[in-house]
């Protein structure tokens, strides 16, 4: 018998994880919520259901739930629970290796960083089904408990010395401390926030006592933030009102992608490009990225175009091409579309040809105002022809691809009306 209004009536109005359950009692999916009755209420007025979540409650026969004091308790605590009990339907989505998961290495002075694969030689907190959600717990967590993220010490503090983001290069003076700090960073992800913040108000009192007001100064900001973060958590679900689970509509655009790229597995991370020039003068490009189906604005890259004063926009975009591909440590996308038809598709292919990528990255145009999708068709690293694609404008993967085009459209436009503003000012 399917799940039933019943069954959750008397569900807490409060944050928590819930679990549904097959007539096996074999767990099938966790979820978090910020209201757990209104969420699992949701389920079942929602007309709008994706086949994912549809083939999911088919399959339910109970739902129980635990409660957490907050928000963002349920956040750390939801995928523990999924790295625990492999739920399938939480799983079957992702492969091990695509899951997200906050990495933090085995070394005298650790570093933080998000990983996808697991070794001996880090502590691993998740899998977060997230990625926003993570980088978001990170970029918060970072001004609590400031965290070294570069590969090698540097010689020297970096910008996130200067911004107190990091203990700063070298450290070796300050190993105790940071080794303790990276102790309670750990304790925070495991979930641990109230007895976190009990030893914390007994470390403040502790250095009041012995007059260093400036540590227990430190130590009741890092109190009060963590206060902060746990008490006005806004997660990723609470800002979206879709009531499907995540992979519904990823399954369905990546379907979609599938029908113009067969050989396309996933959508991992999408780079955009355009050109901006007036006659060739103050040309600009842009780049925008696109993980996990979000823009990711923080990687979003600007140029400034080399080429003689000339218009000419497929030499531009080779250009461009050519520049960004020689930055290995920005990451390398599943999927690059470049603004316009064949000829600007062309040069595209030949920086990545350059590059020896041409078999590893994807490439699409797009045509404007048409909205016809241009894909080469290749040979032994040689485009024999192009093929125009025409999908209905309800496709979601055409929609995603215009939103791509025209977000990267608006950031070169925005850097070359700059450059011309600036232009008339020394005129």
């Amino acid at each position: 018998m399917p799940i039933t209004k019943k069954q959750i009536s008397n569900f807490p109005l409060t944050p928590g994880i819930y679990f549904f359950e097959n007539f096996k009692k074999e767990i099938i999916y966790i979820g978090k919520a910020v209201n757990l009755r209104k969420r699992l209420q949701s389920y079942l007025k929602a007309s709008n259901l994706g086949s994912w979540t549809k083939k999911m409650l088919f399959e339910a026969r109970s739902v129980s739930y635990k409660t957490t004091p907050s928000e963002f308790e349920a956040l750390l605590l939801e995928p523990k629970l999924i790295n625990q009990y492999q739920p399938k339907y939480n799983i079957q989505f992702k492969d091990d290796k695509s899951f997200n998961m906050i990495a933090i290495s085995k070394e005298d002075f650790p570093r933080v960083y998000l990983s996808r694969k697991k070794d001996k030689k880090a502590w691993y907190f998740g899998p977060f089904p997230s990625g926003s959600e993570v980088k978001k717990i990170l970029k918060f967590l970072r001004v609590v408990f400031p965290f070294r993220t570069c590969k090698k010490i540097l010689k020297k503090p970096c910008l996130y010395y200067q911004l107190k983001l990091c203990p700063g290069c070298p450290i070796k003076a300050q190993k105790l401390q940071y080794q303790k700090t990276i102790t309670r960073l750990k304790r925070l992800l495991n979930g641990q926030v109230k007895n976190l913040l009990k030893n914390l108000e007994k470390e403040m009192r502790k250095q009041s006592q012995l007059k260093k007001y400036e540590k227990a100064e430190i130590i009741k900001n890092q109190i009060q933030n963590i206060k902060y973060i746990v008490l006005n958590w806004q997660s990723l679900d609470q800002k979206s009102l879709s009531l499907n689970l995540s992979q519904d509509q990823k399954m369905e655009i990546l379907n979609k992608a599938r029908l113009v790229i067969p050989k396309l597995f996933k959508l991992k991370r999408i780079e955009a490009y355009d050109i901006s020039n007036l006659q060739g003068k103050q040309a600009t490009a842009s780049m925008v990225v696109f993980e996990d189906l979000i823009p990711e604005k923080s990687q979003y890259r600007r140029f400034r175009i080399k080429l003689k004063a000339k218009p000419d926009d497929p030499a531009m975009m080779k250009e461009v091409l050519k520049r960004r591909l020689k930055h290995p440590e920005w990451v390398y996308p599943n999927l690059i579309l470049v603004d316009g038809g064949k000829t600007q598709v062309s040069s595209a292919f030949k920086a990545l040809k350059e590059a020896d990528l041409e078999k590893k990255i994807f490439l699409l145009g797009l045509v404007k105002e048409e909205e016809i999708i241009i894909k080469p068709v290749t040979k032994n690293s040689r485009i024999l022809s192009f093929k125009r694609i025409s999908p209905s404008q309800k496709d979601l993967f055409l929609k995603l691809l215009i939103r791509l085009r025209n977000e990267a459209h608006r950031f070169a436009k925005k850097y070359h009306l700059l450059l011309r503003k600036k232009r008339l000012k020394l005129l």
